[in-house]
């Protein structure tokens, strides 16, 4: 075994070693990465809300709403990247597709699809509850980016609470569209807001080294820099 390949083994096997035994560790600081996540927040958040009055008064989603929460993602988004130091190269379009399909599916659980919706106040909280919920997340994560912290649990456990609380609230007046469940949402809210955090702080490429001996050649991959480390 070359001492390039020794070394490379000892990174990965330290690396997954200190991850095991520290899984809240917190990574390299980006105020890049953090401002892309509270970007998305606010997207996450905007959209929710111009469904959450769509529904409450029985109209058609405000295009004129939508569109200003796009515009102020875009901004948001540009002027986080324009710092630099982001974790990688994942560009708005990506994240805002994201946002988007999120969106679309929040929207048609709660309201039965995405057209212009009967009118409920029930199903109208609902979808504010989640918006809140989703954004309230991606805050915690943007925190726990720009500052180089663990995940907050008192953080995301504030943007549970509140959502249960709010979307019991929402359900006990009765006259939703749907009889989606609570549970329900909060893993869509959940795995959305997990995915979007995955994609703007996963690691670097991967690299791969060929190590070629009289009679046998060995190849070795591994991910982008792990706990901090680049193996060089």
């Amino acid at each position: 075994m070359t001492v390039q390949r020794l070394k490379l083994a000892g990174v990965a096997i330290g690396c997954f070693a200190f991850l095991a035994a520290a899984p809240g560790v917190a990574f390299a600081q980006s105020k890049c990465t953090g401002g892309e996540l509270k970007a998305s927040s606010k997207k996450a958040g905007g959209k929710a809300k111009c469904w959450a009055k769509a529904t409450g008064k029985g109209l058609a989603v405000d295009g004129t709403c939508l569109s200003g929460a796009e515009g102020k993602f875009s901004a948001s988004y540009a002027k986080a990247v324009g710092k630099g130091g982001c974790v990688n190269t994942t560009d708005a379009g990506t994240i805002e597709t994201k946002v988007d399909n999120f969106i679309t599916d929040l929207v048609t659980e709660i309201n039965g699809g995405t057209g212009t919706p009967t009118a409920s106040k029930c199903s109208s909280k609902e979808i504010g509850a989640a918006g809140k919920k989703a954004g309230g997340l991606l805050k915690c994560y943007s925190k726990a980016a720009s500052k180089a912290l663990p995940l907050d649990s008192a953080c995301t456990g504030k943007a549970v609470s509140k959502f249960g609380a709010s979307w019991t609230k929402a359900t006990a007046a009765g006259g939703c569209l749907t009889t989606v469940d609570q549970g329900t949402i909060e893993t869509k809210v959940d795995n959305f807001a997990a995915d979007v955090n995955s994609e703007l702080t996963a690691a670097g490429p991967t690299t791969t080294t060929t190590t070629t001996t009289p009679g046998s050649t060995t190849t070795t991959t591994m991910g982008g820099p792990c706990c901090g480390i680049n193996p060089t």
